[in-house]
């Protein structure tokens, strides 16, 4: 039969329940990495929304340009055209 001091004796050798809660609160739990999760998506989220809307802003510039450009090419055309014809 177990006495008070095999009781003692097994309580060192073997974790206890609340050595066990505390070591398990040192990490994360499901709940914690779903917010960090939802966290880090939004972020990205963040992140990727402005990079397209930079891109995009780039493209509407480009195509002001073309479109300028072509603009010039055609009118100096027509003053090459008529020094030169």
């Amino acid at each position: 039969m177990l006495d008070a001091t095999d009781i003692k004796k097994l309580k060192q050798i073997f974790i206890t329940k609340e050595y066990f809660k505390n070591e398990l609160s040192k990490y994360a739990t499901k709940d914690d990495l779903k917010r960090e999760l939802a966290i880090v998506v939004s972020e990205i989220t963040n992140v990727v929304t402005t990079l397209s809307e930079g891109i995009q802003e780039s493209l509407d510039k480009l195509k002001n340009h073309e479109f300028t450009l072509e603009n010039h090419e055609h009118r100096l055309d027509k003053i090459e055209n008529k020094l030169f014809a």
